[in-house]
């Protein structure tokens, strides 16, 4: 699939921990102007009907294309109520006034819940030491209407004159959780194209026809859930979506009273990462400070959550990278007009892990899993660079080695090379 030149700065990357302006350009460019193109060339149009025309366009998509091609592309965002909002702004969907008024709503939310915590989780490549390296400050009214003045300034430039286009539209809501709720992912999509495929017959003959199927999709990615933080999430996510299907023309008739009511039922998670993780709602990763190393032997407490409030431990949220099956179904349902989240059949069909394993004759690893034996290392670590290990009671130690073991894949001491630099920061 992919080209030596593609191969060549994937590989440079790797390498120097990235790439310059100018191999980025042009890595982007050897994937989308040459090896995922759109060539709009097709074959066996009866198999393309006899899939599309049974509900599976993705599968057609796949199965008579004559090469790759981008069906949809996730770029992360940092804030999706801002991308979406300016996506329908450029689509002709909001008015200029509409997006003034929601961009400085999302972006004074934004101001009250960019924490260090926060950074950390979007802003991998920024050390602990370099976020708290940084003085939090009050952002003003004042300074978001300039902000917002300036993104609409920005979307008055020629690139961004969606509307002009030839578009079906973006999707009425976003997937995932409530906006305050920071936990799994949210998505969001532009629906699907109609394009023209030219289908080369058994003769040799062109067929034009027409091809619905590429979209464009983005999410917005929080903290990976323990399975107490999926459960909760799968129950506050049946009753928000409760609510819509019994006004499904709220979310276009009145976004803001659809938001509000569709956070209701997520109002039982917590919003910040240190309650989410007290409660064991989501996963961390525990390292010690120098400041936890230099006082090792005298601390009073092996609870890490105290040690981390005390400063003598440090802590961050594992993020979410995986798909959210229902979130995407509901992405792909939105644009295929085919099953998504829904069950249509008299008897509803059930599927299970060991049954797509058996399809694909290899096991599936289980992200919990990891995530788990993830945290469980960072925590025996970090209790024996603080030297408090020998106060864990030792069915905890037990329990969190097993998760150790029980991971798929080899979980190394994930908060080794802090610790190494706590203590030579601390000696």
């Amino acid at each position: 699939v992919f080209s030596d030149r593609a191969r060549e700065l994937v590989e440079k990357c790797e390498r120097q921990g990235g790439l310059s302006q100018a191999d980025g350009e042009a890595l982007i460019r050897e994937g989308t102007t040459r090896i995922f193109k759109w060539t709009g060339q097709a074959r066996d149009q009866g198999l393309y009907q006899d899939l599309s025309g049974a509900g599976f366009k993705i599968a057609a998509d796949i199965a008579c294309f004559e090469s790759h091609h981008l069906n949809h592309l996730t770029p992360n965002t940092l804030c999706m109520d801002l991308y979406v909002a300016a996506m329908k702004k450029c689509l002709g969907e909001m008015d200029e006034e509409a997006f003034e008024g929601r961009a400085s709503v999302v972006l004074g939310r934004l101001a009250r819940v960019a924490d260090r915590d926060w950074l950390r989780l979007h802003f991998r490549h920024l050390s602990h030491a370099e976020i708290d390296a940084y003085q939090a400050s009050q952002v003003t009214e004042a300074e978001i209407a300039d902000i917002v003045t300036a993104l609409v300034g920005t979307l008055r430039g020629e690139p961004f004159q969606l509307q002009e286009l030839k578009h079906a539209g973006f999707k009425d809501f976003t997937e995932g959780p409530s906006e305050d709720t920071p936990v799994l992912l949210r998505q969001d999509a532009y629906r699907a194209l109609t394009e023209i495929v030219r289908f080369i017959g058994r003769r040799g003959q062109v067929i034009l026809a027409g091809h619905t199927a590429r979209f464009g999709e983005i999410e917005e990615r929080f903290y990976a859930t323990t399975p107490r933080g999926r459960a909760l999430y799968d129950r506050c996510l049946a009753e928000a979506d409760a609510m819509r299907d019994r006004d499904p023309g709220l979310p276009r008739r009145d976004p803001a009273a659809y938001e509000t009511a569709y956070a209701k039922p997520f109002a039982a998670f917590p919003k910040t990462l240190p309650e989410l993780l007290r409660q064991g709602l989501v996963y961390g990763r525990y390292a010690p400070t120098p400041r936890g190393v230099a006082a090792r032997g005298s601390l009073a407490t092996w609870d890490i959550h105290a040690l981390v409030d005390q400063g003598f431990a440090q802590v961050e949220g594992l993020r979410y990278e995986d798909f959210l099956p229902v979130s995407a179904a509901g992405i792909f349902a939105s644009n295929l007009n085919q099953y998504g989240t829904r069950s249509t059949a008299a008897v509803r069909p059930t599927y299970s892990a060991s049954q797509l394993e058996a399809i694909m004759g290899r096991p599936i690893i289980d992200a919990m899993q990891v995530s788990a034996a993830i945290e469980a290392r960072s925590l025996l670590d970090t209790w024996r660079q603080l030297g408090v290990i020998d106060r864990v009671p030792v069915a905890e130690r037990s329990a969190l080695e097993q998760a150790i073991q029980a991971a798929p894949v080899a979980i190394l001491p994930a908060s080794a090379a802090a610790s190494q630099q706590a203590v030579a920061s601390a000696g």
